[in-house]
């Protein structure tokens, strides 16, 4: 196994799509059902986000401005998430699962900005005891 921040975090990326897709591809399926998927889907996601606020974000030695920048630009959209997920929380459970689109855009545009971006960098550019003190506050969250 790989050990490394972009390695972790791509991997919980990964699982968050798989149950997006599973719920997205459910509409067929009572609205219990639904409800349950939604309701794992949101658990995953909402303690990714906290992962990454507690273990990466929340990180006081970046000394990059434009880490910072990306790492507050990130925060804001953890904030529009987390509204956009009570939105479709209210249609699901008014039996009206839609409305996801901005959800998903805003999901793919801050994965991309961390997969592409953000991750491979701060694997590049810290040293080995600074990557090892983030990889252990991520496995300690999981």
């Amino acid at each position: 196994m790989e050990n490394t921040i972009t390695f972790y975090m791509l991997e919980d990326h990964k699982a968050i799509d798989e149950k997006l897709a599973k719920l997205l591809d459910g509409f067929g399926m009572s609205r219990e059902e639904i409800r349950q998927l939604y309701k794992n889907f949101f658990i995953h996601l909402e303690k990714h986000l906290q992962t990454e606020e507690k273990a990466i974000f929340s990180f006081s030695e970046y000394e990059d401005a434009e880490i910072r920048n990306t790492i507050q630009e990130l925060l804001e959209e953890h904030s529009k998430m987390r509204e956009l997920l009570k939105m479709m929380s209210k249609e699901i459970e008014n039996g009206r699962p839609r409305g996801f689109d901005n959800f998903i855009t805003l999901l793919r545009r801050h994965q991309d900005a961390e997969n592409n971006s953000l991750y491979p960098k701060l694997d590049r550019e810290l040293d080995e005891p600074q990557k090892n003190f983030i990889l252990n506050k991520i496995v300690a969250f999981r």
